[in-house]
């Protein structure tokens, strides 16, 4: 099975060019353009009256097909959802129920599997390939699904590596949630000021996220999953014209202009009455 990935519309389109185009799409929604596989297309999102709507969550879909070395996978990020349809299209699927859990957006922090999930988090966070891949059409990143599938097994057999890293990623992430906090809205917002540090998965109990890098002078919009009647870029188009870069889930400022903490401001009131009209 070859992966590559791409995380753009455009990069993705041309996948299908390739002398043997993606058999399967995990996840590649590109605003509303949904690169489709030749065999099948995994949409965890897929928004109303498309014929992927309400599709299960990717690592759960048991229609993924099996596939063969040579066919490709196209995939638009890496994450533990993605990844563990990876391993479901690779034929060697373990431990259901953990991905049952891992799927679940209201995690119990009881359950025997926090600390190994949150060890095969911190173990894709930190080995991400697609972190410098930006720029590139797509790029193939077939060894580290299979580093990736040879972590999981472990985690899941032994659990105790996972369960350590898991732990330290805990407490980081909580140390980073105190130090890099703003402000919070009654309309599900939070905002951060960060100084480089990746904050794209804390929340709190928060749907949308606005974030101020004060280090690269740069503001991103995060929704924890996908809102009906709200998209991440159509709020950064709005205010900052079409030069941004994401999609429905995520979206970044225009890369060629500087933000000040006085734009910062002014485009959290711009998210909020984004908020208060879904």
């Amino acid at each position: 099975m070859i992966v590559i990935a791409s995380m753009t519309a455009q990069g993705a389109s041309t996948s299908h060019s390739l002398e043997h185009p993606p058999a399967l799409t995990i996840n590649t929604r590109y605003g509303a353009y949904i690169c489709e596989g030749t065999k099948y297309t995994c949409i965890t999102d897929a928004p109303k009256n498309t014929k992927h709507y309400n599709k299960p969550v990717s690592c759960l879909d048991k229609e993924v097909p099996s596939l063969g070395e040579s066919e490709v996978v196209l995939i638009k990020s890496i994450d533990i959802d993605t990844i563990g349809t990876l391993l479901r299209a690779s034929g060697d699927m373990i431990d259901e129920s953990f991905w049952e859990y891992a799927s679940d957006e209201d995690k119990d922090t009881s359950n025997k599997y926090w600390s190994i999930y949150n060890g095969i988090v911190s173990w894709l966070v930190e080995r991400n390939p697609l972190v410098e891949a930006e720029g590139f059409s797509y790029v193939e990143v077939s060894d580290f699904c299979i580093e990736a599938f040879n972590f999981i097994k472990e985690a899941l057999s032994d659990g105790h590596l996972a369960k350590r890293m898991g732990n330290a990623y805990l407490y980081l992430q909580s140390k980073i949630d105190e130090e890099t906090f703003y402000r919070e809205y009654p309309c599900g917002l939070i905002c951060r000021k960060t100084t480089g540090e990746d904050v794209s998965g804390i929340y709190r109990d928060n749907r949308v996220m606005c974030v101020y890098d004060v280090k690269r002078r740069s503001i991103s919009l995060y929704a924890n999953s996908h809102i009906e009647g709200f998209s991440c870029r159509g709020v950064t188009s709005s205010f900052w014209g079409g030069d941004v870069t994401g999609d429905m889930t995520e979206s970044t400022s225009p890369k060629y202009r500087a933000m000040g903490e006085g734009e910062f401001h002014k485009f959290i009131m711009t998210v909020i009455d984004s908020l208060s009209r879904v």
